[in-house]
């Protein structure tokens, strides 16, 4: 809640909708049984805490893109046209080094380990 709301919490008029449900990491019924591996590839590596229900639908596109993309058949036009694809989807879910800056996740490092954080302390 923002501005007089928060003084007077009874003049909202609208109700909160229930958030997005919570992610099953499990491959889709769906899904050829030859991509499950790739499937649980991907959501093993995407981070807990950005994932719900709503995204099956785009962790399926990427599953097959990147299932696509590592096939020994692929002739250039296809490669190019499915690396374009690829790298955007794996910018979108977060899982390149210049989309987790944006994201600010925490990748588990210690900061008390990191030398430019006890820099940035002293200033």
């Amino acid at each position: 809640m923002r501005g007089a709301l928060i003084a007077n919490p009874r003049l909202r008029k609208r109700e909160d909708l229930e958030g997005p449900g919570e992610f099953d990491p499990l491959p889709a019924e769906y899904l050829p049984d030859e991509m499950h591996s790739t499937w649980k590839h991907i959501v093993e590596r995407l981070p807990n805490y950005a994932l719900y229900n709503t995204d099956e639908i785009a962790i399926d596109a990427l599953t097959r893109v990147l299932f696509r993309f590592r096939q020994p058949d692929l002739e250039a036009g296809e490669f190019r046209k499915l690396a374009s694809i690829l790298f955007s989807s794996l910018n979108h879910m977060g899982m390149t080094p210049a989309s987790r800056a944006k994201l600010g996740s925490d990748n588990g490092e210690d900061k008390s380990q990191n030398r430019f954080a006890r820099i940035q302390k002293r200033a």
